[in-house]
């Protein structure tokens, strides 16, 4: 029989269609930063999409202290930060919108991709801290709400459809989307190894298994130049599978400790970090010009001159 990583109860019905309602929502965020084609966004709607991210995280913030306390004082404080949430991203907007003007985001370095990645994972992993704490079966102390956060189905499976919904949107070799598959395919089934050690350690080996199969078969069947940039993400990927299986063969050995599931839970954000950094800058790669320069960046564009037909005219 298969152990329930969610509490059973006719509450958790609500509290699903509100994670899915706010995942739809951080999701679609998403793909307005991540051109498909064409050049990058303009540089306001990367300041709106990241406050709104990040007002999504503050409202979660609030939530979670009205659940630790519910007084009227923290509800109001709930009520301010769904105001604030509403209100101030579509005022820097206007704000931006003014100062910068059409201007484009320079999506060359490591600056848009690490504030994405950094207010969506926030916004997830408190998602999961209000739910655990919410909940009320864990104890109201740091590193049991930590580790309940961290390793909870609220979160894990949040990222893991973040990370499903952008593995369908943005462009990837076969090299880095099968490593990119099967980390987010861990994190569907990380939940079940706090709940039920060994079946959860079960559903990691074959994930993992899976995944590294489908690597082997990859990189088997493909040759040329470059061996290194395909076997580069399944290194990363062999690192994070020897860790998810260290720190969960710790919790497995002892269940009852708090150590090994914050290690597990922290190797889990640290990996699910990485890969959403990963996919948001791949995502992001499509506004790359010729020599690294950016399509639409500062600065008017000098339309390129037309190929010579041999003829005069």
């Amino acid at each position: 029989m298969i152990p329930w990583v969610l509490p059973a109860s006719y509450n958790t019905i609500g509290d699903i269609m509100v994670v899915v309602g706010m995942l739809v929502v951080e999701i679609f965020l998403l793909l307005q930063l991540l051109p498909r084609h064409g050049p990058s966004v303009p540089l306001t709607r990367m300041v709106l999409g990241s406050t709104l991210l990040l007002g999504s995280s503050g409202l979660l913030m609030a939530i979670a202290a009205a659940a630790l306390s519910p007084t009227l004082t923290n509800y109001t404080v709930v009520l301010l930060a769904f105001n604030g949430m509403m209100l101030v991203p579509i005022g820097l907007w206007f704000i931006m919108l003014i100062l910068l003007q059409d201007r484009r985001a320079d999506v060359r370095g490591w600056f848009w991709p690490t504030v994405i990645m950094l207010m969506a994972v926030s916004a997830e992993l408190l998602m999961g801290v209000v739910f655990v704490v919410s909940d009320g079966t864990t104890p109201i102390d740091v590193s049991a709400v930590a580790a309940g956060s961290l390793l909870s189905a609220w979160f894990l499976w949040s990222m893991a459809g973040t990370m499903f919904a952008l593995l369908l949107w943005v462009r990837l070799d076969r090299a880095l989307s099968v490593p990119l598959l099967g980390l987010a395919g861990s994190a569907v089934v990380a939940p079940w190894v706090p709940v039920s050690p060994l079946f959860g350690l079960a559903l990691m080996a074959a994930v993992m298994v899976a995944t590294l199969l489908a690597i082997a078969r990859g990189l088997s069947l493909r040759s040329g130049p470059g061996p290194l940039g395909r076997i580069g993400p399944a290194a990363a990927v062999v690192i994070a599978f020897l860790a998810m299986t260290t720190t969960g063969s710790a919790v497995a050995l002892a269940p009852s400790d708090l150590l090994p599931q914050l290690a597990f839970g922290i190797v889990m954000l640290g990996t699910m970090g990485g890969e959403l950094l990963v996919l948001v800058r791949e995502g992001l790669r499509p506004s790359a010009g010729p020599a690294g320069a950016v399509a639409g960046s500062d600065g008017p564009s000098v339309p390129s001159a037309p190929a010579s037909s041999g003829a005069t005219e």
